[in-house]
């Protein structure tokens, strides 16, 4: 039996070839693989660098420290609360305040009082004691005053009393007319008027000037006083008119009436312009010499 070797070897060398392809091929797919596997990695790590550039930094935030503010924001509900809880309390405590000082000065006015009658007690003076007026004060020459009466406006005014006064030196006397404003008189530059309204047109001048025409008296009026009668006599804190019969008076303000007792009357400033108005002339049921009421008046306020 024979054999040939030489085709033998050249099997053999067949079957070395093939190994030989099979061990190329194997590296190559090798080579591609490492290839394939770096190839990933690389993507892999450019994924993960976009990624960490997508997000924050610590560097893009500011770090401070709040814990010394007060965070905490009132509601407006307290808030509320709190403003009226303030503006009460500063209410009664401005009232405590007024009303301690009312007793201070309550306190002050009665112990002043006190003190002064009880260390500095004024003398009595007897009733039979005078006042002496001095030579100098004395009136050496006759003198003739004009006074009316009238309500709050002197500008315009409603007189409700007319009184002519001369006083004579030599006999040391006084003399008193009072005439009823609806006299009928001739007024300087008017004609014929009231003489009551010669003070409203002009002044108490026109009135010394129709009074020194029209009385026939050769007399010059050297004085005149316009009076606010109730204003005046509220400043008085009223004056007192002893009366020796009773009166019904009119209310002209109102329309109503009040009441004048015999004896002592207690009277405010309304109620005296009321009581000269009524005896002035100008009610027709009153008698014209009960107009003496009104000097009785003017002299109690004087």
């Amino acid at each position: 039996m024979s054999f040939d070797y030489r085709d033998g070897n050249d099997d053999y060398r067949d079957d070395e070839d093939d190994l030989s392809g099979n061990e190329g091929s194997f590296k190559k797919d090798e080579d591609h693989e490492n290839r394939e596997i770096e190839k990933e990695s690389r993507s892999r790590r450019r994924n993960e660098k976009d990624l960490d550039d997508g997000f924050f930094k610590d560097e893009d935030f500011e770090f401070a420290d709040y814990s010394g503010e007060d965070t905490e924001e009132e509601g407006y509900r307290s808030k509320r609360i709190r403003e009226r809880r303030k503006k009460r309390k500063l209410f009664y405590t401005s009232l405590a305040i007024l009303l301690i000082i009312a007793i201070v000065a309550v306190a002050i006015v009665f112990g002043y009082k006190w003190i002064r009658n009880k260390f500095f007690a004024a003398e009595e003076i007897s009733e039979e004691e005078g006042i002496t007026i001095p030579n100098s004060m004395e009136l050496a020459q006759d003198v003739n005053i004009i006074i009316a009466g009238s309500g709050e406006d002197l500008l315009e005014p409603e007189v409700n009393s007319i009184m002519f006064i001369s006083y004579y030196s030599a006999s040391d006397e006084t003399r008193s007319l009072c005439m009823p404003v609806k006299t009928l008189m001739d007024v300087p530059g008017i004609g014929a008027e009231l003489i009551g309204r010669s003070v409203e047109i002009g002044g108490m001048d026109l009135l010394s000037l129709t009074l020194e025409k029209g009385l026939g008296m050769d007399m010059e009026v050297n004085y005149y006083l316009l009076m606010d009668i109730s204003n005046i006599v509220n400043k008085l804190g009223g004056i007192e008119l002893e009366l020796d019969q009773a009166y019904t008076i009119n209310n002209y303000l109102d329309g109503s009436t009040f009441n004048l007792e015999s004896g002592m009357n207690l009277l405010d400033g309304p109620e005296v312009l009321n009581i000269l108005k009524y005896f002035s002339g100008i009610e027709k049921d009153v008698p014209l010499e009960d107009m003496k009421m009104q000097k009785l008046i003017i002299d109690t306020i004087i």
